[in-house]
């Protein structure tokens, strides 16, 4: 089947060259943070709007994988965003979700559908 696909994103998901660091500057010996970071390329990866105007499937696939009702009253107010951007980004590395799927099947026309995948 080849190399495994994995969504890019804007989002760092600790997939750049080194766990996610993109390269730059000198790195503090006693912080281990570079001086600077060289930037994203633009264009590259998933925006959050692209997530947004997929968001059915998100909803599903986050009730599915995890059980998460985002129809519960008062449930996106007790959580931060960091609680629903971890869960989302493990939907993106999920290839059992439909969110992967649809993405892998736009970046890849030729990839296995849902039917043919025996994850």
């Amino acid at each position: 089947m080849g190399a495994r696909w994995a969504p890019k994103t804007t989002i760092d998901l600790g997939d750049g060259p080194v766990d996610g660091d993109p390269g730059g500057g000198p790195i503090d010996p006693d912080t281990g943070l570079r001086e600077w970071y060289n930037p994203e390329p633009q264009g590259a990866g998933i925006e959050w709007a692209d997530l947004f105007s997929r968001w059915s499937l998100i909803e599903a696939d986050l009730h599915q994988t995890y059980g998460i009702d985002l129809e519960e009253p008062g449930l996106l107010r007790a959580r931060t965003g960091r609680w629903l951007r971890v869960r989302v980004l493990g939907l993106l590395a999920d290839p059992k979700t439909r969110i992967f799927r649809l993405l892998r099947a736009e970046r890849e026309p030729d990839a296995p559908t849902a039917a043919e995948f025996d994850g």
